[in-house]
This record gives C-alpha cells, structure tokens and sequence, in this order.
C-alpha cells in the first residue's frame, strides 16, 4: 500500500469581517501571479468559472488560464466549501488580521474580499465542512465541544442558527478523512473513513457502505455520481460510482510516487473539467471527465 496522510479524528444577526483601509481598496484584490505558490490546501472548488483553491495563505485562483493571488485577507480557510455563487469556510485569520481566532463559520459571496460571520465567530475551526451548492444546507465535522454543541458531526439548514447532530447509524468509521454533499439534493452526505465509503439519503441519519476500501481519501458530488480517489498498489486510481444504479467503475489510473489525491472538483458547467490536488501540491486536471489527466503547472 502507499503511503497517503490520515487527517481528523472523528470524535477526538451578522458581523462583516475583513473591511479594508482606503489604501487598501484601491489595490486589486487578485493579482495576476504565474509561479502563484500553492501548499497545505484546505479545499477546492469552482466558483463561477473561476477555480478556486483555499490555501494556509489565502485563496489562488485559476481563471481564463491565469493564475491570480489575493493582495489581502490571507486567511487560512479551513473547511472550504464552494457554493453557486460563493464559498463557506472556517479556519484562522492572517497574521496581524483583527479578526478573532479561530474564524468559526463564515460565508463570502465576494470571493473573500469581505465575510460574514455565521455561527461560533472566536471559538470553533471547522477542519471538515461540506454544503449544498445550491442550498443553504452545510454539513461541519466539530472534534471539539463549543459553547452550544459536543464533538460530532451536525448539519444546519439555517446557516448556523441551529444544528442537528448526525445519529450516523451505519457509519463504520474510527477517522474521517472527508466529507462532501451533494449540489442539488442536500439530505445526501458520503462520508470517508479508513473503514471506507458511506453514503446516506436522509441528512446523515443512516448510512450504507458502497465501498470498503481502505485507502480513499477524497471525494466529490456531481448531480448523477460521486467520484473520488483510491490508493492502490499501482498508484491512484479514480472512480466513479453511480447514483442512479448503484454500480462503480474506474476512471483511470496515474502513479503518484507515495502521493495521494486530497481534493477532486469537477466544473458544474462542464462535468469533462475535472480538477485535483494531491497531499504534496501536485495539481492535475482532466479534460475528459476523469479518465486521463495532465499536470498542470503553477
């Protein structure tokens, strides 16, 4: 087996943040930037037509085959989750920032030029967060009691006005390595643990098991599937199991050098974009739905 990283254990009114000074609104947000430095990525996603990469230095972006830096509000955005039309995420405030720590839930529509303060502004750091695109359904994994909830797994429909813990019934899981849900049909939730891949239909409160296998470590919903990544001992393979008949096969295979696979997001405009990012910031992108990739240069 190869090696990949483990992450989390499993159980172990609104403020705008990030106002600028004068000065600073009459710099550019993004800047162009083509040897941009992309590590310790904490989520990835299309916003728009923009790809967006949320990183321990703020977010890069790929658009009309640029790559662009933010100028300001290097946050640390743990969490990250995008939305039509904007992103949720938690994580810590840049260095110097007056923002308080850790930044608890909090939502931009701006591409993080300002944020709005959900739920838990000063007191929790979502490390897993997941959210239906075109809802306001967000699913947030909490290794940590806060001043409201117990570590667990909780989704709101409210945008943090109130939370719901998941009963997990079905779930096998020792760890959690991710979480995502699906753009459309938010009461759907896979989960990956080290026991393997879950899915539920019912906002978490049952799971079955659609794979044992012990070595994923990402995943990503589109509207008719649900790909993600597997270590095998050849490398990396990419599969996609289907919604509809319950059936799974593989995409394709790429060899990774003890690498694994940390983040897949497909284009919601285009399901043949595919994109993904390994553990050590190797970034690939597919232009035929997940069945051959190229590295992609930043």
């Amino acid at each position: 087996m190869m090696k990949w990283k483990p992450v989390l254990a499993l159980i172990t009114g609104a403020l705008l943040l990030g106002a600028c000074a004068a000065k600073e609104e009459e710099t550019n947000y993004f800047t162009e930037n083509d040897e941009v430095h992309i590590e310790h990525v904490h989520g990835m996603g299309f916003i728009g037509d923009d790809l967006l990469l949320a990183t321990h230095d703020g977010l890069v972006k790929f658009s009309d085959n640029q790559w662009y830096e933010t100028t300001r509000n290097k946050h640390d955005y743990m969490g990250f989750t995008a939305i039509e039309g904007g992103f949720y995420a938690s994580g810590h405030p840049e260095p110097g920032s007056d923002i308080e720590n850790p930044l608890g839930l909090v939502k931009s529509t701006d591409l993080g030029e300002s944020m709005e303060q959900l739920a838990f502004y000063g007191e929790t750091d979502f490390h897993y967060l997941a959210a239906s695109a075109k809802g306001k359904v967000i699913y947030g994994v909490l290794s940590e009691a806060n001043s409201e909830l117990t570590p667990g797994v909780y989704y709101t429909d409210n945008e943090g006005n109130s939370w719901n813990e998941l009963p997990l019934n079905g779930l096998a899981a020792t760890s959690l390595r991710a979480i995502a849900a699906h753009p459309t049909e938010p009461n759907v939730v896979a989960l990956v643990s080290p026991e393997g891949l879950f899915l539920s239909e019912d906002y978490g409160s049952n799971f079955t098991q659609i794979s044992d296998e012990e070595g994923i470590t990402s995943l990503h919903f589109t509207e008719d599937a649900l790909l993600f990544s597997l270590v095998k001992e050849e490398g990396v393979t990419f599969q996609e199991f289907d919604l509809a008949s319950a059936s799974q096969q593989e995409l394709s295979s790429i060899a990774l050098d003890e690498d694994a696979v940390s983040y897949i997001s497909a284009n919601p405009a285009n399901l043949e974009e595919v994109w993904a990012i390994t553990f050590e910031h190797v970034l690939l992108k597919s232009k035929d739905g997940g069945r051959t990739w190229e590295h992609m240069s930043h």
